[in-house]
């Protein structure tokens, strides 16, 4: 394919696309919602937890690429530059979504940088009707029925449907957790660790709860710092550890999580990441080892990662976690157990955990 073809989808224009529609989703979100209608319900439709987590990043793809080339040029179907004279790549463009959306705070449902790379899209040419199994074919038929509608947008369109779902969809738009009851702090915090505790024993999501748990310690414990979580089932991450800590873009924490039973190797092999890296604080949260004490010789763990130059700190449930973490966080008790409550609410929602699940932890939050 030249590089002058009319067809190709440069770099620039798919940042300046994506940035354009941030824009706009910031500046007439109301608006947005008022003049699509049937779009802010089929977004809704896509944010269903019944339907698969894949569907409304690449309803964004879509709708990228139809904001840069006109239907006689781009077919949205098409989403190999090989299927046809109107065919693009599809995942090249999903990766720079990806990656600005978690920038902006914008949640897809996903943190995949290869979010082309799931069923039913995978090593796909085109999308076409039916490629879904047979438990999925409802949510595909509707999936599809968008697609082909995005086919018909403009290019004005598009990118105002885009900037739609950024606008739904932007972490800052989460409600705040309300805690009834923070008349005593002391009490409203110590309540707040046991509730926050169980409700990590009680659901993980593959490892998501635990992550965002940590995460949102990070965010109270660390305010000012900038706090990653990465994507735990991502195999494209190489940075050590679930969550970091970073000043001024240089990372100065790496924190592994786990909410299943490990054991000393499992520390020290997280240990030896760390210092491959030059780093020299590692915190290892191994939330599900409290009923194991055994399994961690913590002692030994922390004096053997001292000689290789790095700080441990080791945490064995939830509880232990929750206190020791916060118990140096800035603020008074009401303040910091307000903070978590609605830090674990964005986390969980940036984990892309399911929305009965984040409800549960806001209804649970708010019976404190």
């Amino acid at each position: 394919m030249s590089p002058n073809n009319n067809r190709t989808v440069s770099a620039v224009e798919i940042n300046i696309a994506l940035s354009t529609a941030d824009e706009m989703s910031r500046e007439s979100s109301s608006a947005l919602g008022l003049k699509y209608p049937e779009w802010n319900q089929h977004i809704d439709y896509l944010c269903l937890d019944s339907c698969p987590v894949t569907y409304l990043p690449v309803t964004s793809v879509l709708l990228i690429a139809r904001s840069i080339r006109n239907s006689d040029e781009l077919d949205v179907l098409h989403i190999q530059t090989k299927t046809s004279e109107k065919g693009y790549s599809a995942p090249s463009l999903g990766k720079l979504l990806i990656t600005f959306a978690i920038q902006q705070k914008i949640d897809l449902r996903s943190t995949s940088s290869q979010i082309m790379n799931n069923q039913p899209f995978t090593f796909k040419a085109k999308i076409e009707p039916n490629m879904a199994g047979n438990h999925k074919s409802t949510q595909y038929a509707e999936f599809y029925k968008f697609a082909e509608l995005v086919n018909l947008l403009s290019k004005t369109e598009a990118l105002e449907v885009l900037a739609l779902i950024f606008s739904k969809r932007r972490f800052d738009n989460l409600p705040n957790v309300l805690i009834s009851n923070l008349k005593s702090g002391i009490d409203s915090l110590a309540n707040l660790s046991r509730l926050a505790s169980d409700f990590v024993l009680m659901n993980s999501e593959s490892g998501k709860v635990g992550q965002a748990f940590v995460a949102a310690l990070f965010d109270v414990a660390y305010p000012g710092f900038d706090i990653r979580m990465g994507n735990n089932n991502d195999p494209s991450t190489h940075i050590p550890g679930d969550v970091q800590a970073s000043i001024d873009e240089k990372y100065w924490a790496w924190a592994e999580v786990k909410q299943r039973s490990v054991s000393t190797p499992d520390v020290q092999a997280f240990v030896d990441r760390v210092s491959s890296i030059k780093g020299d604080y590692a915190l290892y949260f191994a939330l599900a080892n409290d009923p194991y004490p055994q399994n961690i010789q913590i002692e030994k763990s922390i004096n053997i990662s001292l000689k290789k130059g790095v700080r441990l700190h080791l945490f064995v449930s939830p509880k232990e976690a929750f206190e020791r973490m916060l118990a140096l966080a800035p603020g008074d008790a009401a303040t910091v157990a307000s903070g978590f409550a609605n830090a674990f609410n964005v986390r969980l929602r940036e984990a892309t955990v399911t929305n009965e699940l984040r409800n549960k932890w806001i209804e649970v939050a708010s019976s404190n």
